[in-house]
């Protein structure tokens, strides 16, 4: 059985929603967790002990458990769900592949840490100038790269486009303009109205 280890309204999201992509049932185990107090922040300390010593040795989630194989970080788990089990999300070829980790792997350096500084500090009604001005050259590369295309990779919705939209995700919900990017605001609408995605947020 696959199991998932981590909490769904975080980056364990991600993994749920590629499962759901995928068909696959997975076991998703809830680890407590607050952002900057890491995992069990009122639990044993040897709950955590465990966790790093047979899980993740950086005692962050999500976790990925299939059978014998463990993974950890997001991009790689939907990297491997969708390599492993085909269809339409996974790669053709070494070059789809190869664009897919380059997609996910830029969400990650470029986008998301100032992606989720945009959610924080909106919720606390904070000045987000700074994140909103950062955030505004990766988005003009992203609306660069889908002029004239639906989808990132191959003409079809793929796991580069489940990993961006999920950190994309998060600009949105940060109340980020994106009306100045159309095919960035229509890809994303297209992403985040996929069923699974509803499916994997209907578990929250």
């Amino acid at each position: 059985p696959v199991k998932l280890y981590g909490s769904p309204q975080n980056r364990g999201l991600r993994p749920l929603w590629m499962a759901r992509e995928l068909g696959l049932e997975v076991e998703s185990v809830t680890v407590p967790s607050r952002p900057g107090e890491g995992l069990w922040p009122d639990g044993p300390a040897e709950k955590k002990a465990e966790f790093e010593r047979t899980l993740n040795p950086n005692a962050k989630v999500p976790v990925l458990a299939d059978g014998g194989f463990v993974l950890w970080e997001s991009m790689a788990i939907n990297l491997y769900l969708a390599k492993k089990h085909g269809g339409p999300l996974a790669p053709k070829d070494a070059e789809e592949e190869a664009l897919m980790m380059q997609w996910s792997f830029w969400v990650m350096s470029e986008v998301e840490k100032d992606a989720l500084q945009l959610i924080f500090g909106t919720m606390r009604k904070q000045d987000t100038a700074a994140q909103v001005d950062a955030l505004k050259r990766p988005i003009a590369a992203l609306e660069r790269a889908l002029a004239g295309k639906e989808y990132l990779v191959g003409g079809r919705f793929t796991a580069a486009d489940l990993n961006v939209a999920s950190v994309f995700s998060w600009v949105q919900a940060g109340k980020f303009d994106l009306s100045p990017y159309p095919a960035v605001q229509a890809w994303l609408q297209r992403c985040l109205g996929r069923p699974a995605l509803k499916a994997a947020r209907a578990k929250l």
